[in-house]
């Protein structure tokens, strides 16, 4: 008797987006580094206080350092962002991770747009728990969403809204929750 190997679906980010945000995040940092010594100077018509070059420089580094910290390792060491299996989905992202959570727990899954950006998004069972668990600057928040029934738990995946989709219908078919698009 053979046993079927479980499931697992997985959601990558799409390397290309990975890496112009890694480029720009490079391109402030060498910004951020050079500022004090004169690189902006020829961009502008008069050359900067040492004060002004050394706020611009700091903040050049610091815009830098957290586009690089967030977007270069999923670039070097390629994991997916989301993952789906038989005990549930879990968030593999490195900020704002939602962690994991349970099939009895997630009514529907699917993609949502907001704006330009796209979006994978989970509707829960019951979300209070879910928000009892979030910090408290993102609560109210969350609660607001619920309002506007949005759903509360939701995944900006570097992804195309096509390949985040698709992973939605996947789940679907797959584990016993159903597919939304908005």
């Amino acid at each position: 008797m053979s046993r079927e190997a479980p499931r697992t679906l997985e959601l990558f980010p799409a390397r290309w987006m990975l890496a112009l945000y890694s480029a720009i995040g490079v391109f402030f940092l060498v910004m951020g580094g050079g500022a004090p010594f004169g690189l902006l100077e020829k961009m502008r018509e008069r050359p900067p206080s040492a004060v002004e070059a050394v706020t611009v420089s700091v903040l050049f580094l610091l815009a830098g350092g957290a586009f690089v910290y967030v977007f270069l390792p999923p670039l070097l060491h390629r994991r997916p962002s989301i993952v789906a299996d038989p005990a549930g989905l879990h968030d593999r992202r490195r900020v704002f991770s939602f962690g994991s959570l349970a099939w009895p727990e997630v009514k529907a899954v699917g993609y949502v747009r907001r704006g330009k950006s796209a979006a994978f998004a989970i509707w829960l069972v019951d979300d209070e728990p879910f928000i009892a668990n979030r910090p408290g600057w993102l609560r109210p928040l969350l609660r607001w969403r619920r309002k506007r029934g949005a759903p509360v738990a939701q995944c900006l995946v570097l992804a195309m809204p096509d390949d985040i989709d698709d992973f939605a219908k996947r789940l679907a078919r797959l584990y016993p929750v159903r597919h939304v698009r908005r």
